[in-house]
């Protein structure tokens, strides 16, 4: 049984010397039916692009209201503040009206969501209601 399968280790040094088992056993000692019972190790190839020793700084439309995100996640945003995320701390998000008025925020290309100015809170994509693709309209008036 492998460490991990086990209750938590005892502290932060012993877990992580659990998670390097669990890695190595993983990528260098398992085999896997998906590549014909080899290991990931025989397949990985570390890649031929160099990684920038700075990302790019986004490059934002002139019309955009950029805000940086501050330490606790937050944007200033009409006098108040709206959470964005903890993770982009630092980073400059862009805000850009929509044709309907709305403001909608996004990291670098990457959508994130629209800001209801009226609750001060961003709503993320994944949250916004949707219809699934191809679905036909209610017709009974949400009656059967």
């Amino acid at each position: 049984m492998l460490p991990l399968a086990k209750a938590p280790e005892a502290d932060r040094t012993a877990q992580g010397q659990a998670f390097e088992a669990f890695r190595r056993s993983y990528n260098e000692e398992r085999p896997h039916e998906a590549l014909a019972m080899d290991t990931p190790a025989q397949h990985y190839r570390p890649s031929p692009r160099a990684m920038p020793a700075t990302p790019p700084e986004p490059d934002y439309p002139a019309e955009a209201a950029v805000r940086s995100v501050r330490h606790n996640g937050e944007i200033r945003w009409n006098g108040g503040f709206v959470y964005v995320s903890k993770a982009l701390a630092g980073e400059a998000v862009a805000a850009i009206e929509t044709e309907d008025g709305q403001w909608a925020l996004s990291f670098h290309a990457h959508p994130l969501g629209i800001l209801d100015t009226r609750r001060m809170k961003l709503v993320r994509r994944s949250a916004a209601p949707t219809k699934p693709h191809g679905a036909a309209a209610d017709t009974t008036g949400g009656k059967l």
